[in-house]
């Protein structure tokens, strides 16, 4: 007879029940929550029957019978983004030791556990191959748990909640303040509750970034800049007293101006007329010299065709190119910038002069290769669709800065893995002559832009650890 079932959700399904006493080949599998996928094979490979649960399933166990059936059970697309998929193998004594429902049919409950994170939206700025500024939305695991290995806890400096597009942190060399961009957009952007597909709009263009500040004590969020230009990668000055950063406010090719770092003053250039570039990623150094970044465009400025280490200032006095690079941060004395290889994707330094290069990471392409073989299915087509449009929104290594007695070059790299297996981003820092690496969090969340305190005391670093994106600030201890 038909024999309409129900869930705990209160949706009805219909199943087929044969209400006979010693149904000895029936099985009725359930889950909670309902409605997720259910898989039976033979030990064969076979599949018996496949659909929702709760589902009804004909196997042949009798009691003498070594046959065995593996049962699966698959969140759907929505319940994924909560709970981890089950499965169990089952034998004959295992069937008849199982409970019997109403009509008297064994039931095989499963009740899925519940991840212990969440993939948390985000809007990554970053520049296309055209040359066009643009924020990239990707979703990114938030574990629950915001502790480090052995329990430790680190301090919550500021909860921004959601990120669309914060940019570029940096620390006053007083150590009281913390600056970065906000990304504004043509039009709003909506952070999805949902998972992510191929068709889902997932590129804005960046209207504008306003440079924006904290007081690490007592919080307060100060509006640095608020016109709709393209005001990136904000930096402080050695000595502190004026904020640089890459702006369009001189033309729609990107230069280096400074602003007050108490905003008093007007803006002034430092560096604007570079031909057929973007002058981005501005870090100064206490002789003086001011290393950034130049993105080259063809000339019909709609492709980028290189990216460069330059210095400004300082013993090289004129604008001069180190070598090719991104992401440059220059040294507190000067002596080396650290940057980001894009021939291999890892970290180096590089002497203020080109020379003495040193290679601190390697690995960035397995890194990768591990990184997508650890996705989800349904994640591995957002993968390739924005590896193919160089727009994705994790890297191997990134975010380098340094200590402010210069020893030590801190980092963001997914070397380390979350609970799952899966390659993370986390904090790490390193000598610049390439030795004594360590990893310094070790959250399943990410952790990203390491700022060292200027007393070298404590380290910030943005996190979306605990379902919310802000800064956190961890102690560090020197090793000698």
């Amino acid at each position: 007879m038909f024999r309409a079932l129900t869930n705990r959700a209160g949706v009805w399904l219909l199943a087929a029940v044969t209400a006979t006493a010693g149904c000895a080949d029936k099985l009725l599998v359930t889950s909670e929550p309902s409605g997720a996928m259910v898989s039976v094979v033979d030990d064969r490979g076979r599949l018996i029957v496949a659909g929702p649960s709760p589902l009804l399933a004909e196997l042949s166990l009798p009691e003498d019978s070594d046959t065995e059936y593996a049962i699966e059970v698959q969140p759907t697309t929505l319940q994924a983004e909560r709970f981890l998929p089950a499965s169990r193998t089952l034998d004959a004594a295992d069937y008849f030791r199982l409970p019997g429902g109403d009509d008297g049919v064994p039931v095989l409950a499963f009740t899925l556990t519940e991840k212990d994170y969440v993939n948390l939206p985000q809007v990554e700025v970053m520049l296309t191959p055209r040359g066009q500024w643009v924020g990239v939305l990707s979703r990114g695991r938030s574990y629950k748990d915001v502790t480090e290995a052995g329990g430790a806890v680190p301090a919550l400096v500021v909860d921004f909640g959601d990120n669309r597009g914060l940019q570029g942190f940096a620390i006053s060399p007083d150590g009281e303040r913390i600056i970065y961009a906000e990304a504004v957009y043509d039009r709003a952007v909506a952070l999805p509750g949902g998972p992510l597909s191929v068709e889902t709009p997932r590129v804005f263009n960046l209207k504008g970034a306003n440079l924006r500040g904290i007081n690490i004590v007592g919080g307060g969020v100060q509006h640095i800049t608020t016109e709709d230009f393209r005001d990136l990668f904000p930096t402080f000055s050695a000595d502190g007293e004026r904020i640089l950063f890459s702006s369009n406010r001189r033309g729609e090719l990107a230069g280096i101006l400074g602003i007050r770092a108490n905003g008093r003053s007007g803006i002034s250039d430092i560096y604007v007329n570079h031909r057929n570039g973007l002058v981005v990623q501005p870090t100064s150094a206490g002789d003086g010299t001011i290393a950034f970044a130049v993105v080259t465009l063809d000339p019909s400025g709609n492709a980028v065709t290189d990216t460069q280490v330059w210095t400004h200032y300082g013993p090289n006095e004129f604008p001069t190119q180190i070598t090719r690079g991104h992401s440059p941060a220059i040294a507190p004395d000067g002596s080396a910038i650290a940057y980001i290889n894009p021939d291999d994707g890892n970290l180096w330094v590089v002497g203020p002069d080109g020379s003495n290069r040193v290679q601190l990471t390697s690995g960035a392409t397995d890194v990768m290769r591990r990184y997508r073989a650890a996705l989800e299915p349904a994640e591995r087509p957002l993968f390739d669709a924005d590896r193919a449009a160089d727009r994705l929104a994790v890297a191997p290594f990134r975010d380098p800065s340094w200590s402010p007695d210069g020893r030590w070059v801190l980092y963001t790299a997914m070397e380390g893995s979350d609970p799952t297996g899966r390659p993370n981003e986390d904090v790490w820092m390193i000598r610049p002559d390439g030795t004594d690496k360590q990893q310094l969090t070790t959250n399943g969340s990410a952790d990203r832009h390491p700022l060292m305190a200027p007393d070298g005391r404590s380290i910030y670093f943005l996190s979306n650890r605990g379902e919310s994106w802000g800064i956190w600030r961890i102690p560090f201890g020197d090793v000698d």
